[in-house]
């Protein structure tokens, strides 16, 4: 998705979203304003893999796969713990933040206080927002407890960035 937006000129909107890296907009603080929505980093790596390996195999045009993880995962040949150490998905969060410090967002969200986080964007945005939107539940429970305590190894480096924006942002 990356590569296709940067082929697009933002210039002309007041607001861009998505899933994105954020660096093509690093630049001048009075030009941009920068808002996350974060969730755990255990948390969305068990969604990430889930949702790779259970899509239906009839929409997955196994040619067409850019990652190598995807297809093994999706075969069955790549368990969630191998999947944490690829680089690309061990720094998720540090990948596509760009390594930003939770001063530089005007708004940080967090999945556990997403109804929270709904109002402060409607009120930073002065627009309403559809409150019918909910929160995805955690996925912990997919995992057994010592895949979970070898994630906290492999993902300590994002966990604590994810931490450094929770201590920062929530009260």
């Amino acid at each position: 998705r990356n590569w296709e937006s940067s082929l697009l000129d933002f210039s002309n909107f007041d607001l861009v979203f998505g899933h994105f890296p954020i660096e093509r907009y690093r630049g001048n603080p009075n030009q941009y304003h920068y808002v996350t929505l974060m969730r755990d980093p255990i948390e969305r790596i068990v969604s990430h893999y889930f949702y790779a390996k259970n899509r239906p195999q009839e929409n997955v045009d196994q040619r067409k796969l850019k990652n190598s993880y995807q297809k093994e995962i999706s075969l069955d040949e790549m368990d969630i713990v191998d999947f944490a150490k690829f680089k690309d998905v061990k720094i998720m969060y540090q990948k596509y933040l760009n390594n930003f410090q939770p001063s530089d967002f005007q708004l940080v969200g967090f999945t556990d206080h997403y109804d929270q986080f709904l109002l402060k964007l409607r009120d930073l945005l002065e627009i309403e927002v559809d409150t019918s939107m909910h929160a995805r539940k955690g996925t912990k429970q997919a995992i057994t407890p010592k895949q979970e305590r070898q994630l906290q190894r492999i993902l300590k480096d994002s966990v604590e960035y994810y931490e450094d924006f929770r201590r920062y942002w929530l009260p």
